[in-house]
């Protein structure tokens, strides 16, 4: 049995294969181990259990089956397996396609991911960055939230679960399937003004292919933007212990060697830009700034911002940890010892750490387009659309539970 580390000290990503931390001699709490309160284990399937879902009666329904699904059916019907989903260590993922992504897809996760939504918006003052204002406004193809301001633009969001709204927007359309299938996409080229994919790149195994498929789905003048997490905390001020002294730094290091024994690479925006270049994206313009974890910050806006940013990391630990942990033959007690000496260095707010928010965008080259004060006009009698990437859609929904708002 491998022997685990006895601190947090000297661990980086390529030495991280079979070494699980199971213990430590210096608990970041400094708190007796048997005095501890016990940690909660996640909930139960069943607390997570998905709504009963039946095939709609007719083709007029927001949600619609790829034509890569399992029994290769068209995408005008929905495949009870694709409505499935999976349960590993009492956490929920999608069963389509299993294991192309890493992460559970219950309503934890799926918080989640939209509080991840309004950390773009909080950070950028806005939800995407492209200047396709006057495209949306003209009628185009990002989504929910969107599509209520651009009433003549049709939206459409790709995801391998099947966790969509019922209730959506009547110019948005979700569907389920794989943008990554080697078949390439059930979708015509040169189609879309707008493509964009947030807080997903980490989990793509081929971002060359990628770049490539929305290089030519989209419409000359058209633009790809992806907005990233970079997943590696940083600190200006000292005040965060260097090195592996900082438990949550650890775990993005373990977390990344997993991502890569699973196939992706967590840090894919830092190549995204080099990437798009060589996809035909001629100019591409990047975006940096910085996401607090914690509600340190001067600006209410990063204080609003670090403060989501901290749950939705304590919040994820466990389901963030399980899969990629596992590739690295971690054993579940293992998981629970090693983030148990994790959340207090998160919650810490002493410790002012914060990560990277990443954004890369560009249009397709045009012959001649047509530029305005504010975005990209398309020549042509087409329809205008655009088409939203993303292995977890639900991210732009509107949770109705009351915990979430709409920042307009």
């Amino acid at each position: 049995m491998n022997s685990p580390p006895n601190s947090f000290h000297q661990v980086s990503p390529e030495h991280l294969t079979t070494h699980p931390a199971s213990a430590f001699s210096d608990p970041l709490d400094h708190q007796n181990p048997g005095k501890r309160r016990k940690v909660d284990g996640p909930p139960s399937p069943e607390d997570y259990a998905p709504a009963a879902m039946s095939p709609p009666s007719s083709t007029d329904t927001a949600i619609t089956v790829g034509s890569h699904n399992d029994e290769g059916r068209e995408t005008e019907s929905l495949s009870e397996s694709v409505l499935e989903h999976m349960y590993e260590h009492r956490l929920r993922y999608h069963a389509y396609r299993a294991g192309k992504y890493a992460f559970p897809n219950d309503l934890v996760e799926q918080d989640r991911d939209f509080m991840k939504h309004l950390i773009s918006n909080l950070l950028c003052d806005r939800w995407y960055l492209s200047p396709v204002d006057d495209v949306l406004a003209r009628g185009g193809e990002v989504l929910d939230l969107v599509a209520e301001w651009f009433p003549d633009s049709t939206f459409l969001g790709i995801d391998l679960s099947p966790i969509q709204p019922s209730e959506v927007p009547p110019n948005v359309h979700f569907m389920v399937d794989d943008f990554e299938h080697e078949n390439g996409w059930a979708l015509d080229e040169e189609f879309y003004d707008f493509i964009h994919l947030r807080h997903t790149l980490h989990s793509v195994r081929d971002r060359m292919e990628l770049m490539n498929r929305a290089y030519r789905h989209l419409k000359p003048g058209g633009w790809f933007e992806i907005q990233e997490l970079e997943f590696s905390p940083l600190c200006d001020d000292g005040t965060t212990p260097e090195g592996d002294g900082y438990g949550f730094r650890v775990f993005t290091n373990y977390l990344e060697a997993g991502m890569r024994a699973l196939g992706s690479e967590m840090h894919g925006i830092r190549y995204a830009a080099d990437e798009m270049r060589l996809s035909g994206f001629e100019s591409v313009h990047e975006d940096r700034r910085k996401c607090p974890i914690g509600d340190w910050a001067a600006k209410p806006e990063l204080r609003e911002a670090g403060g989501l940013m901290r749950r939705t990391i304590e919040d994820g630990l466990k389901g963030l940890a399980t899969r990629p942990f596992r590739a690295l033959q971690w054993t579940e007690v293992q998981i629970e010892i090693f983030l148990m000496n994790v959340r207090p260095h998160v919650a810490n707010k002493g410790f002012h750490a914060y990560l990277n928010h990443r954004t890369g965008d560009e249009e397709r080259p045009a012959p001649l387009p047509i530029r305005t004060s504010v975005g990209i006009l398309s020549i042509g009698p087409q329809s205008l659309r655009l088409a939203v990437l993303s292995y977890q859609a639900s991210f732009i929904t509107q949770r109705r539970n009351g915990r979430f708002y709409r920042k307009i």
